[in-house]
């Protein structure tokens, strides 16, 4: 015949989930020294090798091992003429005791290694045009250099990356010509100017510099609206006071030069990115201000601390910061 739980049921459940709340607390307010002195007669297996080993009297030991086991509510060690030995409680708490400090140890092991930043997440967002810049490469070695960090990267326009910086969701953002806010600190930055880029074959392939008028009939290939390169061209425009041709929009940098590597017209990057691209490309430098000036920024939250593998990297991409404004110079 089937028995219903009833109140008895819901008591006995309610009894035993009080048992384990009362041994939680009791075992949490345990100190570290009383549960040395433990382990020490637990090892040692009487009281007076214990306080040897530890360099204190008996006594202290024998008052820390009863204190734990008031708390506890059980008996930890038995003694006998041989010495003591440990019950099935004190077993588990010896073995507690000891996953305890390796557990402890380990963080310790692992804090150290992030304070010295051989251990830690990255994360970084990089706008497309960079990764020709050997941005790849440069990101192996440094993970190779540093194999316990991890490199959460992605690809972002300027103003997604201003966004999630600011929103505290990354720890540095490589960007092309953003807007510098007093919410952002700039670590490093580099002269990185606006080409046109067109065909080999196109007429204006051939000049040394042309304002970004010139082009104003032309049909041309621009990034989307949130990317830093637009804006600097938006910014020439509105001085100019005329309106390029766009035929194409896009956020794929692949695209926008293939539309100029098919000769169906022009379009504008920083020259680093077409770096080490080899396809019939011809690059002409720009007269205007904004695209003259146009500047790359390694980027951060201000006021937000970063960690020892974030700093390092920022380090790594200082470097390359440097050679992408040589790019330019030797132009």
């Amino acid at each position: 015949m089937a028995t219903v739980d009833g109140d008895g049921g819901a008591r006995s459940r309610r009894g035993l989930t009080q048992a384990r709340g009362r041994l939680a607390r009791a075992l949490r307010s345990i100190d570290d020294r009383s549960l040395q002195y433990f382990r020490a007669a637990f090892d040692a297996g009487s009281i007076r090798g214990a306080a040897e080993a530890m360099g204190v009297a008996p006594s202290v030991v024998s008052r820390a091992v009863r204190a734990i086991e008031l708390n506890l509510g059980v008996p930890l060690l038995e003694r006998g003429r041989r010495g003591i030995r440990a019950t099935v409680a004190g077993e588990l708490l010896a073995q507690h005791a000891q996953e305890r400090w390796r557990l402890d140890e380990r963080l310790i092991e692992e804090l150290s290694a992030v304070e010295g930043g051989e251990r830690g997440i990255v994360r970084f967002a990089i706008g497309e045009g960079f990764i020709a810049a050997t941005f790849r490469t440069r990101a192996a070695r440094f993970l190779a250099t540093h194999p316990n960090v991890t490199l959460h990267a992605e690809t972002a326009g300027t103003e997604q990356m201003l966004e999630r910086l600011g929103a505290g969701e990354l720890d540095l953002a490589l960007a092309f010509s953003p807007r510098l806010t007093p919410a952002l600190d700039c670590l490093a930055e580099a002269a990185t100017p606006v080409f046109a880029v067109m065909h080999k074959g196109h007429a204006f392939a051939g000049a040394e510099r042309l304002p970004l008028s010139a082009f104003a009939d032309v049909p041309c290939a621009l990034q989307l609206t949130r990317y830093g390169t637009r804006r600097a061209i938006e910014q020439a425009e509105w001085l100019g006071g005329f309106r390029l041709r766009k035929q194409v929009e896009s956020n794929s940098i692949a695209l926008l030069l293939e539309f100029a590597r098919e000769g169906s017209g022009v379009t504008f990057l920083p020259r680093f990115a077409i770096h080490g691209i080899d396809g019939g490309l011809a690059t002409v430098a720009l007269a205007d201000g904004p695209l003259v000036g146009a500047r790359s920024m390694l980027l951060k939250k201000r006021g937000r601390a970063l960690g020892a593998a974030a700093q390092l990297f920022a380090a790594d991409i200082t470097a390359m910061m440097a050679r992408l404004g040589r790019m330019d110079e030797a132009h």
